[in-house]
């Protein structure tokens, strides 16, 4: 039977034919078949009138794959003698091209029966999953048959599938039977495998989270380095009974802080990504590297001859002096490498531990170093505990206190005074400056001593000012610490108001390397404090890396030429040079010059020829403390009858 119509479904006009148990479409997308029901509503009516049940949409196909041409839709039309509606309907699926059907047998009493499909048009699609080892069948047609005899049936039916190569043909032979208990159990069967397979892929993700959290607790989360949990659950490794020596390198990057401060941590965090990698590199893999902590590392090597070490430091060294590259933005940075050796640095690891900090700390006074721990290091670090110690109750205990050293102009001249702050405890005698002044900075002690020395030199000196009715300069040193303070500015007027000290006579003095390492956060600081008429002091010029720009951008009114080169002006035409240089560059840019340190007549014959505009040192006089401050000022206008007790050293 042919029938020819067209229809409309979606807007789309289609023509259809029925021959053979099967409708055929031309001129529609497939999705049409799949996505819209309205499709097989509209056909039923005509499947009613000649006979065949309809029962569902098999398949699309299209005669040109690619295009959009020439779709056909198997629609199942059985009639009431199942096998021969079945045989028409398989009929039709052949000569659409989808392969041979055959019924081997069919038992309505048991529900079971054998269907044979040859060459399967659903095998051919498959042939690359096939060629490339993956499992094949023919799941759509199985589903298809499935519900096909459970119409037929009117139950439940299940179906298996086996695959065989009979003559060069591929024959599938689907045995369709009741879904019944024994299918169930075989269900149940597979769901056991199936919850055993559950069960071992949940076991082996768990287990992954839990080396992922095992990993995350013992390496750092940036440069995916052990860290210090690791080193402490796995020194066992390093230190038990018999264990070989080994090395202990403890490394700090030189100024970091500043990148991070200046340019964010995003930057210093890539800078320190990578110089993890760098230090990977340069060690073996059995050494153990360790993070501890912001710019800090820990590296245990079995590396123990005292020039392997050295060589091995070096080469550290220059590797991470090496540029950083961030964004289009170059980058450098040194470290200090302190160095112990385990057992003869340290019982235990701890101990050796400690030493190779000392160490370190030693290399960073002078900083892109590294320094091997010694006794002498260790005693020195003993002194430093106790001087801690002693310091954080030296306030309270009235053992601070103020000498002021005079400053005169070239001529002898009297200018002003520097203070100086001395210590004498009652356990340790008199500790030298630069011995305890470090101290009280990094252990954070250094504001509330700032403080103090502010509010003695400005009372000692107004006082003497008033006294004698002369006004001269007073300097004073400042760390980077005090001036960081939110409130440093607002203190240090209310100290000035306090004792109606004249701004202009006022000199604070900065030392030129924590001046530098901290220049745009101190400029707009200084600015403010110049407005207010009070005077910027750049101590230890010379020693440090300033430069034109950094002057020109600073409201600098005095050059404080270091010690150092004044000590060797007699003897070394490099020092005499720098000076000359110095004192040229103060002049180009109207900035004063102080030499401090001027200890005999030709230093300052010399100085003189220079143009050097102040002086200080012992050549004019020593620190004094506020008595002989005054003598020595009722004298200031001839400074060769300066009496002879005031020359004495003082502490």
């Amino acid at each position: 039977m042919t029938d020819t119509n067209s229809i409309t479904l979606n807007n789309v006009p289609i023509e259809w034919q029925l021959e053979k148990g099967t409708f055929s479409f031309f001129g529609i997308d497939s999705t049409l078949f799949w996505n819209d029901p309205s499709l097989l509503r509209m056909l039923k009516p005509l499947a009613d009138e000649i006979g065949y049940p309809l029962f569902r949409l098999l398949v699309a196909k299209s005669s040109s794959l690619g295009t959009h041409e020439d779709y056909h839709a198997m629609i199942t039309m059985l009639s009431d003698n199942f096998k021969e509606g079945f045989l028409k309907w398989g009929n039709a699926v052949s000569a659409a091209g989808w392969g041979r059907f055959s019924i081997s047998s069919l038992d309505y009493e048991t529900n079971t029966a054998t269907v044979i499909l040859t060459n399967p048009w659903e095998l051919r699609m498959q042939k690359t999953l096939v060629e490339s080892g993956e499992s094949w069948g023919c799941p759509f047609i199985q589903g298809k048959l499935i519900g096909i005899f459970s119409h037929a049936f009117n139950t439940p039916v299940w179906a298996d599938e086996s695959v065989k190569q009979i003559d060069g043909n591929t024959h599938i032979e689907f045995s369709i039977y009741p879904h019944n208990k024994t299918i169930e159990s075989e269900l149940k069967d597979l769901r056991i495998q199936h919850d055993q397979k559950e069960k071992m892929l949940l076991q082996e993700k768990l287990e992954q989270k839990s080396n992922e959290l095992i990993f995350q607790a013992n390496h750092d989360s940036l440069t995916k380095l052990p860290n210090r949990a690791y080193l402490y659950n796995n020194i066992a490794n390093w230190v038990f009974p018999g264990a070989l020596p080994f090395s202990v390198l403890f490394i700090d990057l030189d100024n970091f802080k500043n990148i991070n401060d200046n340019f964010g941590h995003r930057y210093g965090d890539a800078i320190l990504i990578e110089v993890a990698d760098r230090i990977r590199g340069l060690f073996k893999k059995e050494d153990t590297i360790v993070r501890q902590g912001g710019d800090e590392f820990i590296i245990l090597t079995k590396t123990i001859d005292p020039e392997a070490i050295d060589t091995l430091c070096k080469k550290t060294i220059d590797c991470i002096a090496k540029p950083y590259l961030v964004k289009d933005i170059e980058f450098t940075i040194g470290i200090s490498i302190g160095v112990a050796n385990y057992p003869a640095h340290g019982d235990d690891f701890d101990a050796a531990l400690s030493a190779a900090d000392i160490a370190m700390y030693e290399a960073k006074k002078t900083k892109n170093s590294h320094y091997i721990f010694s006794a002498e290091m260790h005693k020195n670090n003993l002194q430093q505990i106790e001087i801690e110690h002693q310091l954080r109750m030296a306030l309270e205990k009235n053992e601070l206190y103020m000498v002021y050293q005079p400053q005169l102009d070239t001529q002898g001249r009297f200018y002003g005074v520097e203070a100086l702050l001395r210590w004498e405890n009652d356990k340790l005698g008199n500790i030298p400056p630069d011995l305890f002044i470090p101290i009280a900075e990094t252990t954070g002690m250094m504001p509330k001593i700032g403080h103090f020395i502010i509010e003695q030199s400005l009372q000692d000196i107004s006082k003497i000012q008033k006294q004698l009715q002369r006004e001269f300069q007073l300097s004073i040193n400042i760390s980077i610490r005090q001036l960081m303070e939110i409130n440093f500015i607002d203190t240090l007027q209310k100290s000035i108001d306090q004792y109606s000290f004249k701004e202009q006579k006022l000199t604070l003095e900065i030392t030129e390397n924590i001046f530098i390492e901290e220049f745009d956060y101190v400029r707009p600081l200084l600015e403010h404090i110049s407005s207010r008429n009070i005077l910027i002091s750049l101590d230890d010029f010379g020693t440090g890396f300033s430069s034109l720009s950094m002057l020109r951008k600073l409201p600098i009114s005095e050059l404080k030429i270091d010690k150092s080169f004044v000590d060797e002006i007699l003897d070394n035409k490099y020092d005499e040079a720098m000076l000359d240089s110095i004192i040229a560059l103060g002049k180009n840019v109207g900035i004063s010059t102080l030499a401090e340190g001027v200890e005999k007549q030709e230093q300052l014959e010399l100085l003189q020829s220079l143009g050097c505009d102040l002086i200080q040192g012992y050549y004019y006089s020593k620190p004094l403390d506020k008595s002989d401050l005054t003598k020595f000022l009722s004298t200031s206008s001839e400074p060769k009858s300066i009496p002879t007790e005031i020359l004495e050293p003082i502490p």
